[in-house]
This record gives C-alpha cells, sequence and structure tokens, in this order.
C-alpha cells in the first residue's frame, strides 16, 4: 500500500500537482501513524496476556501454599486444644482432695505439647520478586499482604520457637522437680543404624501433695492456660482468614 502511494506521490510532483502531491503525502504519513498505532496495541495486548499468565500461575501457587498452610495450623489448632482441655483436667484434680492416678500424668505429660507453624511461602516470595502489582485484584492483592504479612507473621511469631511463648520450656522445669525417672519401660524404639532398641522409660510423680503446694508450678500452669488461648485464637482467625481469601482467589481465576 505504502509503495502504490509513494509511486502515485512522485508522479504528481513530477507533474507539478502540488496540491494533491501534499494530500498524499499526509495520506502516507497517516498510514504510517496508524500502523505503529495498531503495533503498539497488538504489543500490549500481547504483554497483558503473558502477565495475565503470570498471575495466574502466582495465584494458583500461593492459593496451594496457603491449603498447605491451612492443614498445618489446623493440626496444630487441635493440638493446642487438647493440650488446654487435659491442662484443665489436671488443674481440677489438683484443686480436688483425690490422689494422683496415671491418666493424670498422661494428660500432664500433653499440657507440655507445643507447636510451630512453619507457613509455605514460595508463591509469596515469587510474588514479591515480580512485584505485587503483577495481581490486578485489588482486594485479592491486600489479602495476600495481609495474610503472609500479618496474620501468619503474628501465629509464627507466637509459636514454640520464640521462648516468651514456649508453654513446654514453661512447664518442663516443674516436670524434672516433682517427677522422677521409674524402671519400668515405656516403648522401645529401633532406629536405623543403632543395634540396640532405645528405650523410654515411665515417670512418676514423686509427691502429688507437694505438686500441689508448688505456688510456682500452679502460676506456671496458669500462664500456661492463657498463652494457649491466644494461640487458639490466632490459629482460629487465621484459619477464617485463610478460606476467605482462598475463597476470593478461586473467583479470580474462574
Amino acid at each position: 500500500m505504502l509503495r502504490l502511494i509513494r509511486a502515485k506521490r512522485r508522479k504528481l510532483f513530477q507533474d507539478g500537482r502540488v496540491r494533491k502531491y501534499l494530500l498524499y503525502v499526509m495520506g502516507e504519513v497517516i498510514l504510517i501513524v496508524l500502523g505503529i498505532v495498531v503495533g503498539v496495541r497488538l504489543s500490549n495486548w500481547n504483554e497483558h496476556g503473558k502477565q495475565r499468565q503470570e498471575e495466574v500461575k502466582l495465584l494458583l501457587e500461593i492459593r496451594a501454599d496457603l491449603a498447605d498452610t491451612a492443614d498445618e495450623l489446623e493440626a496444630d489448632l487441635s493440638s493446642h486444644q487438647r493440650a488446654l482441655q487435659s491442662g484443665m483436667i489436671f488443674n481440677q484434680a489438683m484443686q480436688q482432695d483425690s490422689g494422683f492416678h496415671d491418666s493424670l500424668y498422661y494428660h500432664f505429660e500433653r499440657c507440655l505439647n507445643d507447636r510451630q507453624l512453619y507457613p509455605r511461602t514460595g508463591g509469596y516470595e515469587t510474588l514479591k520478586s515480580y512485584g505485587v502489582d503483577i495481581i490486578s485484584n485489588d482486594d485479592v492483592r491486600k489479602g495476600i499482604m495481609e495474610m503472609y504479612q500479618g496474620s501468619l507473621k503474628r501465629v509464627a511469631e507466637f509459636g514454640q520457637a520464640n521462648p516468651k511463648y514456649d508453654i513446654a520450656n514453661l512447664l518442663k522445669i516443674h516436670q524434672d522437680q516433682h517427677f522422677q525417672i521409674t524402671e519400668n519401660i515405656d516403648k522401645e524404639e529401633v532406629i536405623p543404624g543403632v543395634d540396640l532398641p532405645v528405650l523410654f522409660y515411665d515417670l512418676e510423680l514423686i509427691s502429688f501433695d507437694a505438686l500441689k503446694q508448688d505456688r510456682a508450678f500452679r502460676m506456671d500452669l496458669q500462664r500456661s492456660f492463657n498463652i494457649r488461648r491466644q494461640k487458639i485464637g490466632r490459629h482460629t482467625a487465621t484459619l477464617e482468614g485463610i478460606d476467605q481469601l482462598v475463597q476470593e482467589i478461586d473467583e479470580e481465576l474462574e
């Protein structure tokens, strides 16, 4: 098309037909500009399509990470709930005028259970390397940022790895003080590369009355209840947040 216009333009110039010559020049310029505009539009559409593909890939990866993290959170939440229940049973037994029995040690041991969340962050780290603006939906982008920089971070910081909130460490000193190892074997475990089985021995309470009168133990047991309650609350709220965010991601992917 441009070749024909140029040939016509040369002929008009040679014939001295200036007005038509100028019209053809303007037509040639307009066609060139239109070609550039169309080319840029096509390039932008192509780039947008590639960006959308990357966005979908990232959202799918983040969704999978959130699902795995939710599974771990649910397991940790269940452990905390069982431990708090056992703690209340043990505390009630100390308040009553009754003797110590084996099931109480089971509940005492479960009071020492604690957990540490390790969120799956592969998709989120990849997102940060791309730039969070690649997520086109404002609500989804804000939800992801709040989940990883807020909710999951707070749960992890409130876990057992933080000495301030390590319930097992808080109560273990009292286990060492009030219990002793017996000669009764609780279980044997065969470990690859070790010729003899590893033996685990039962513990027995030295004096239930002494434990009940130990003010420091009673105080630390109450502290463990408060820490456990906060952990349960954070886990529950974060699980609800993950459910909501996953639903938003699914809607965005539809």
